[in-house]
């Protein structure tokens, strides 16, 4: 959770961002509160009325901003105010970071870090994985396929390099090669799999 306070037209107030959001629509109108707002971990949960909830469905089908006022019925000015505004699509991620298979600028491409990899030991060092880069193929089949599970798939294929690299580890940090890239490209009927070690 992070919070600032802000001037926006002569008012002021504090912007909390959160990790997680939860809507919970099973409040009930003998509280006596139009919305009910509250911090549980490192998250948000708000809790509206079922009316509310189906409103809030609609929005977010439609793709339309949402606003919820938090406070007692009736009240001329909400205690909090939530804000569900859709935006355009961020591409300031990854910035300047290069792929070591042939030097792709991976400005704006999604990633996934790996924070509890496994370690895959050798005699005397360990290798693990640590991000996934999701590039997106031009190559692809209009065929219907099965969703990929790209947690899943990626562990499978990282599990598979450490384990085939783990007894090269010396021989490789020898010769100064520190850093692996593997790209994958997943079609429908075969997997295309490249490295490149740095």
């Amino acid at each position: 959770m992070h919070e600032r306070n802000v001037k926006d037209g002569g008012r002021r107030g504090a912007v909390t961002g959160a990790s997680f959001i939860v809507i919970n629509g099973a409040l009930k109108s003998s509280m006596g509160l139009s919305a009910k707002s509250s911090i549980v971990e490192d998250g948000l949960m708000v809790e509206i009325m079922p009316e509310k909830m189906e409103a809030l469905k609609a929005a977010l089908k439609n793709m339309q901003d949402f606003s919820i006022g938090c406070g007692r019925q009736g009240a001329p000015e909400p205690d909090e105010t939530v804000n569900i505004k859709w935006v355009d699509n961020d591409v300031l991620f990854n910035l300047g970071v290069k792929s070591p298979i042939d030097g792709q600028l991976m400005d704006g491409i999604p990633s996934i870090r790996v924070h509890n990899g496994t370690d895959y030991r050798g005699a005397t060092r360990f290798i693990r994985w640590t991000e996934v880069f999701i590039i997106k193929s031009d190559d692809h089949s209009n065929g219907v396929n099965d969703p990929v599970d790209i947690n899943k798939l990626s562990g499978n294929i990282a599990k598979a390099t450490c384990t085939a690299l783990v007894k090269l580890l010396d021989l490789l940090a020898t010769a100064g090669l520190t850093k692996l890239g593997v790209r994958a490209t997943i079609h429908s009927d075969n997997v295309h799999v490249l490295f490149f070690i740095v």
